[in-house]
């Protein structure tokens, strides 16, 4: 043993010492014992916390990042014992990783909260203050060469029998429709309209919202068999297609297609550009892709001049004209007053 004599009597001197002073060392070392662990905490959150209070997408991430990400690393600590350095040595791990790892930073932090202030398991959060790392905007999308690499691609894969039917679906009305990820997976059969060209999402990040479909994503939807009430079912026709069996499918097809950094999120900014590059104003490209407020849509609107060019040609044409006392008309960005104008 490490423990020599000597040793031993000394700590048997400082147990007797807090024991005088009416401590309980053994009540004490049976208390830790009998707390629960970093484990126990994330589990109750999935149960108590986020089945109750979040939307089934948000909670079948939460599941993705406790199982994959928090529990290896920091499940077997007690509540108690945890520290903030213990949270951002396991945090820096993800330094290749920003966005991952602050994600999985801040469903932990949850979990403490929750374990801190309402059930009293520990008297702070430790992951209060933990710097997140600094994420860099992503504006990229597919242009038209790309979007050809990922068409070929896929097909190959559906061809191939290898992927669910329900993750190449997925692939395909992501491009199509411009819809979130977690939107596109719980879509059932019931809340798409064909008559009306939409689907009628009930409970979206921002709330029930309809997203109009093109004739393109009606046409596709309409050649789908049908097999039990999601469109992009799993394995099992009676359950949406899982975020794992999806993720299997989207790392091949990027890979056969060739594309650099790119996400399936990359489908909604793609949508999104080529809606503002039609000549939509903002306020129809936040409805089409459904965001809460007009900042989320004005960089796709920013990103193609054109449609503001063109409108910005009319006005001073009609301007310039009224001041020089003729009508206008627009050529390619500049106006030339009519035969006739008034001098």
């Amino acid at each position: 043993s490490p423990w020599t004599v000597e040793t031993a009597r000394r700590e048997a001197q400082r147990l007797l010492g807090q024991i005088h002073n009416g401590a309980d060392p053994a009540s004490a070392r049976d208390r830790r014992r009998a707390e629960p662990t970093v484990a126990d905490v994330l589990d109750r959150y999935l149960s108590e916390h986020v089945g109750a209070h979040n939307r089934a997408s948000t909670g079948r991430e939460a599941e993705r990042q406790v199982a994959t990400n928090i529990k290896p690393a920091l499940g077997a600590f007690r509540i108690g014992a945890l520290t903030r350095a213990d949270i951002k040595r396991w945090h820096a791990t993800f330094s290749d990783r920003p966005y991952e790892g602050n994600r999985a930073l801040a469903y932990l932090r949850k979990a403490l909260a929750l374990a801190h202030r309402e059930w009293e398991l520990r008297g702070d959060n430790p992951a209060q203050g933990v710097k997140l790392f600094p994420e860099r905007k992503r504006e990229r999308f597919f242009a038209d060469a790309e979007l050809a690499r990922i068409g070929f691609a896929l097909a190959e894969l559906e061809a191939s029998g290898d992927f669910p039917e329900g993750a190449v679906r997925t692939a395909r009305l992501l491009a199509l429709s411009g819809m979130r990820l977690g939107e596109v997976m719980a879509v059932q059969w019931g809340w798409i309209d064909f008559d009306g060209g939409c689907v009628r999402l009930p409970d979206a990040k921002a709330g029930a919202r309809t997203v109009p479909l093109g004739g393109a994503a009606l046409a596709y939807l309409s050649t789908l068999e049908r097999v039990g009430d999601f469109v992009c079912c799993g394995v099992e026709p009676g359950k949406p297609l899982s975020q794992s069996a999806f993720r299997r499918l989207w790392i091949a097809l990027r890979d056969r297609a060739g594309l650099i950094n790119a996400r399936p999120h990359d489908f909604r900014h793609t949508v999104g550009t080529f809606s503002a590059a039609t000549g939509a104003n903002a306020f129809q490209v936040r409805d089409i892709l459904g965001h809460k407020t007009l900042a989320m849509t004005a960089r796709y609107v920013e990103r193609d001049i054109n449609p503001l060019r063109k409108t910005a040609d009319a006005v001073a044409s009609r301007i310039g004209a009224a001041l020089s006392g003729g009508r206008a008309e627009i050529i390619e960005g500049a106006f030339k007053p009519k035969v006739g104008a008034i001098k």
